[in-house]
């Protein structure tokens, strides 16, 4: 009896160090090929404002390239920041200055990448909509931030720093690897990008494409690669 007992016994160590190793395996494995920063939560400046920087406050399941592992995520809006929670004591940061990263929520059919925008002197995230050798089509959604007011008097209240959702930028690539422009809203400087196409100018009006609605770019965007325009 007692033989068997420490058998039990031996069995159980085992299988608890073993899967102590495969957890710190995968967190090396994340450090090791991903370039990465150590994230503090005791750091977060902004505890105490309203609302959230982040899309979702909640981490969500996520595969992240390089690689095909899947990992706990939130993307901050306001710092443009990917996280990654490797366990209940740490949380890091993805360095996409050092690496190009590509992040698909589990069950999503779109991406955050890792891009450079013209005129900016760093990459940040955005969110492919709609990729092709052509022209393709991203969006990026941005959280905006109002510090505490201070009371104008004894008789007001400071009211408190807050987050609030800021608006969806949309941009277009070219040729599958130039650095994104921002998509102008307005019909005549969108057309500029095309060399003033006929062919779009025409498809837009008789569509009614409103230039700021995603499922009109969406349209319009499968309209000039069919057409190979560019």
């Amino acid at each position: 009896m007692k033989n068997i007992f420490l058998f039990f016994l031996l069995i159980g160590t085992y299988f608890n160090t073993f899967s102590q190793q495969v957890s710190n395996n995968s967190i090396r494995d994340l450090e090791q090929v991903l370039a990465t920063r150590t994230f503090a939560n005791n750091e977060n400046k902004y505890v105490d404002a309203k609302g959230t920087p982040y899309l979702t406050e909640n981490y969500i399941s996520a595969k992240i390239s390089p690689g095909d592992k899947f990992y706990w995520i939130r993307y901050n809006a306001y710092n443009d920041e990917m996280e990654v929670k490797l366990n209940d004591k740490k949380t890091i940061v993805l360095d996409n200055s050092k690496v190009s990263y590509k992040i698909t929520p589990k069950g999503s059919a779109n991406s955050y990448v890792t891009l450079n925008e013209v005129g900016k002197n760093k990459p940040g995230y955005f969110i492919e909509i709609q990729k092709s050798n052509n022209v393709s089509l991203y969006k990026k959604i941005e959280k905006k931030y109002t510090p505490v007011t201070p009371a104008t008097s004894s008789y007001d209240r400071d009211k408190p720093a807050y987050f609030s959702k800021g608006k969806e930028t949309f941009y277009i690539q070219f040729n599958n690897y130039e650095a994104l422009q921002k998509l102008p809203t307005k019909q005549k400087a969108f057309l500029t990008l095309f060399s003033n196409d006929k062919k779009i100018k025409d498809y837009i009006k008789k569509n009614k494409i409103k230039l700021s609605k995603e499922q009109n770019l969406i349209q319009l965007f499968n309209f000039i690669n069919s057409q190979g325009v560019n």
